[in-house]
């Protein structure tokens, strides 16, 4: 079993564990796996607040440059209801991964495969 750094606790499958990237606390996915972790936070009542691609290196992630992709999420409204907040971030979430393409200017990093570092919050991390 692999030991999950937090934020990602219990509710992350042990098969997703083995399957990232990982860097310190921090996790990447491939594509369908990344859609599965955003649906295994959303059982848990955790929302995707971020999603940020990394293409994995033997020294860690290297983020793409010179553009910059990512997705963040709106902050969380204490006065809505939770379910509503996590429900709607982690549906624009997975659009996001779902449909992300490289910039057509972005030459170098045409081709290569993507992961999706992805950054769950539960609701008393947003409170």
């Amino acid at each position: 079993m692999i030991e999950v750094a937090q934020p990602f606790g219990d509710w992350l499958p042990e098969k997703l564990r083995q399957t990232a990237f990982w860097h310190g606390t921090e996790a990447a996915w491939q594509g369908g796996d990344a859609s599965l972790v955003i649906q295994a936070a959303g059982k848990a009542e955790v929302a995707v607040i971020g999603v940020e691609i990394w293409i994995p290196d033997a020294n860690g992630p290297r983020i793409p440059q010179p553009f910059f992709y990512a997705w963040t999420a709106t902050k969380y409204d204490r006065q809505s209801p939770w379910s509503a907040y996590y429900l709607s971030v982690n549906h624009q979430a997975a659009s996001f991964t779902a449909r992300f393409n490289w910039d057509t200017r972005d030459l170098h990093h045409f081709g290569v495969l993507p992961w999706f570092n992805l950054t769950p919050a539960g609701r008393e991390d947003l409170s």
